[in-house]
């Protein structure tokens, strides 16, 4: 157990919160397999898995890592699936923001998992350049299951706009998606 009192530090510059330690693991942690032992024992000692330092946490560094297993994990130990204080974007559109390889995984996990299914705002939007909502981001990408999973919810608006005016629809018109027009023509 880490003692409230233990003070760390590194190189005598950084003195690092407990909460910080397990950002510092997160970030190694699909890379190096003592980095996932260092994180689970961790997660046991009660660390707050949400804490925002630097503009991150471990969950928005799960996604960036595109690590569909550390995002499982993370989700299954109680990771917010909201907009944190001091996070640029909500973990939906960072997973969507730039396409990588796990994507549209890392995607469905955010959707489904038991524990953000039923609070994830399917409707969020990235608020600084284009103001896309995670349906036109997935529409552009042509990520037809994450498509299938966000047109689900009954709350879901096919009908909001980017800055710049386009919807969704146009979104998937624009890339020549055609099965993502059909999955919001079917939901019109």
């Amino acid at each position: 157990i880490l003692p409230e009192n233990l003070v760390l530090r590194v190189q005598n510059e950084w003195e690092p919160k407990r909460d910080d330690l397990l950002l510092v693991a997160a970030k190694k942690y699909s890379k190096d397999n003592d980095a996932k032992i260092v994180l689970n024992y961790l997660l046991s000692q009660n660390i707050d898995i949400n804490t925002v330092s630097r503009s991150r946490n471990c969950l928005k560094i799960a996604i960036m890592n595109d690590d569909v297993e550390f995002v499982s994990l993370l989700l299954d130990h109680g990771a917010n699936v909201e907009k944190l204080p001091g996070l640029g974007m909500n973990p939906l559109i960072e997973a969507l923001w730039y396409p990588r390889s796990n994507s549209e995984r890392v995607c469905q996990l955010l959707l489904t998992h038991r524990n953000s299914k039923d609070v994830i705002d399917v409707n969020c939007f990235e608020e600084n350049v284009s103001c896309d909502t995670a349906l036109q981001f997935a529409a552009k990408h042509g990520y037809t299951n994450t498509m299938e999973l966000l047109l689900s919810f009954p709350n879901i608006d096919i009908n909001s706009s980017s800055r710049a005016g386009w919807t969704p629809f146009i979104s998937a018109c624009a890339e020549c998606n055609s099965f993502c027009v059909q999955l919001i023509l079917q939901k019109a």
